[in-house]
């Protein structure tokens, strides 16, 4: 359903093999060679922190005054927002590619936490955890508290580990794009205790490449890139130990 609704959208240019595979990832039916162009985002479906209705930029306010560098959580309050009303077709169909209980440790229970055996990081997850239900408490709830369909605290939660996923399209600006960024690092493309594979494709962002001078997101094969292989790329900037904090993946 995704797919199809992407390859009706002027601002999406998919290559015509794109596919989901069995384990959910993205994958091509065909071979392609290095250099070859899988899947581009026109600046039309950069979903950005933008143009919120008067309560929800409130909350937005009071995340960045509170929490100046936590991007995630600025963003994820906009991905809540949409959850509750869509505000265009891109923000629906976005919403269909999010799964419903993202690996990041984040959404973990309790009892998965206490399994952590790296004790740094066990603290900073449950520093992010009650940030994230101080937050909730003292500022999402009372600005938002008589509006219909409160959000609870783990959809807040699934909205800030989900924003994790965005891409940076130019200086300090992050974005959510449709499929695009479903393209994770390699680590998420084999089971727990395996290698890591070099990842398969990189992310180019032109700011005035796409039709019209437009901005566009371009996912390209780095290497040659088999039939049913997972498509991946590297984040960057994430030290081992996020890459499991936030995104839930190991190597």
């Amino acid at each position: 359903k995704l797919l199809s609704w992407a390859r009706q959208q002027d601002f999406m240019k998919l290559h015509p093999c794109l596919s989901f595979g069995k384990s959910g990832g993205l994958q091509l039916s065909v071979p392609v060679s290095a250099g070859t162009p899988i899947l581009g985002v026109l600046d039309d479906a950069f979903l950005t922190s933008s143009d919120l209705p008067e309560q929800w930029q409130e909350v937005w306010d009071g995340a960045r005054e509170r929490y100046p560098e936590w991007w995630a959580l600025h963003l994820g309050i906009t991905l809540l927002k949409e959850r509750r009303d869509p505000s265009s077709d891109a923000w629906e169909a976005y919403q269909n590619s999010v799964a419903p209980q993202p690996a990041a440790p984040l959404l973990w229970s309790a009892a998965q936490a206490q399994e952590l055996q790296y004790v740094p990081m066990k603290k900073q997850l449950r520093s992010r955890i009650e940030a994230i239900q101080e937050f909730y408490q003292e500022i999402l709830v009372p600005v938002l508290g008589e509006a219909p369909r409160l959000p609870s605290v783990f959809e807040l939660a699934q909205a800030v580990a989900t924003a994790r996923r965005a891409i940076e399209v130019s200086p300090g600006q992050r974005a959510l794009l449709p499929l695009l960024d479903m393209v994770g690092s390699p680590e998420a493309t084999v089971p727990a205790g395996k290698p890591t594979p070099e990842a398969n494709c990189e992310l180019q962002v032109e700011p005035e490449g796409g039709p019209g001078g437009r901005a566009i997101a371009i996912l390209v094969a780095k290497h040659d890139v088999q039939p049913g292989e997972t498509l991946s790329r590297a984040i960057l900037g994430l030290a081992p130990d996020e890459v499991l904090l936030e995104h839930g993946w190991c190597s």
